[in-house]
């Protein structure tokens, strides 16, 4: 049988068969689709220079500049990557990219001034109107398992995912959001669309028949914790977020946890006091 001209075999290659040689049309599609900054922007982003130190206690590699203890925020300038901070002895081997050389500071300078300032504020509303329906997806994923569930899970689940969309836009495009007040808008937002939907659910489906004094409590005692954990947790994405800004360096989502948790603390300790009362026949 003889083998069709457009076998996919190696031996069928322009170079073995002498073939000149030709663009893959694909290939100049996708060159204009990305852009020219695309490269550059993946060469800078994932630069080496954005990675610890490679040979820790090089005298070369002092460090420079002001630079951050990632623990303390004691400032390390001098000190050779390696040594211990002489504030909270956390040792780091993170140190300050050269400055001539693509790095996540040179991609997020470039980013900051290709970007308009009102994208800000849209991102704001995106991430308000999209936060709220996907914690309500948390909460659907923490319903049953008792109280277990509704102490432990539910609280951790709520609090995060209201505050994952922000979290992504400062992990992966920190340059859109331009204040700490507009951090702070989008997870607050979130949380207010969340305690709608939620109280929606509750008084129309789960309870349909449900009190004046129940619907009074879902609008506001609801509505405020849910806007209060949030309160607490954007305090950690607003320190999240400028430290990018004042160290040039890529997010650390490890800023942000402490006051995530609490705001999940915080919320579990609602559910335990409610589930309490509940046990005792009154209803919330």
């Amino acid at each position: 049988m003889t083998r069709p001209d457009h076998h996919p075999g190696f031996e069928n290659e322009p170079f073995y068969l002498g073939e000149p040689w030709e663009d893959d049309a694909s290939e100049s599609r996708a060159a204009r689709t990305n852009g020219p900054g695309q490269a550059d922007d993946r060469e800078a982003r994932h630069s080496v220079h954005n990675e610890p130190a490679i040979f820790p206690g090089d005298e070369a590699a002092e460090i420079d500049r002001t630079w951050e203890c990632p623990r303390c925020r004691h400032d390390l300038v001098g000190l050779v990557p390696g040594t211990p901070c002489p504030k909270c002895e956390f040792v780091s081997y993170e140190r300050p990219p050269p400055i001539d050389e693509p790095s996540y500071a040179t991609w997020l300078k470039r980013r900051v001034g290709e970007s308009a300032p009102s994208t800000s504020m849209l991102i704001v509303i995106v991430a308000a109107l999209t936060g709220g329906p996907w914690a309500v997806l948390g909460a659907l994923l923490s319903t049953g398992g008792g109280i277990l569930a509704a102490v432990v899970f539910a609280p951790i689940l709520e609090e995060a995912m209201k505050i994952a969309v922000v979290v992504a836009v400062i992990e992966v495009r920190p340059y859109l959001l331009r204040s700490a007040t507009h951090v702070f808008l989008a997870a607050v937002g979130a949380a207010v669309g969340f305690a709608v939907i939620e109280n929606l659910l509750y008084l129309t489906i789960y309870i349909p028949d449900a009190s004046d004094g129940l619907v009074w409590w879902r609008w506001s005692v609801c509505t405020t914790l849910h806007v209060t954990c949030t309160s607490v947790a954007s305090v950690g994405l607003v320190r999240m977020w400028r430290a990018v800004f004042r160290q040039l360096r890529p997010p650390e989502l490890s800023r942000a946890l402490p006051f995530v948790g609490a705001a999940a603390l915080l919320h579990a300790l609602y559910n335990l006091t409610v589930t309490i009362f509940e046990t005792t026949g009154t209803r919330f």
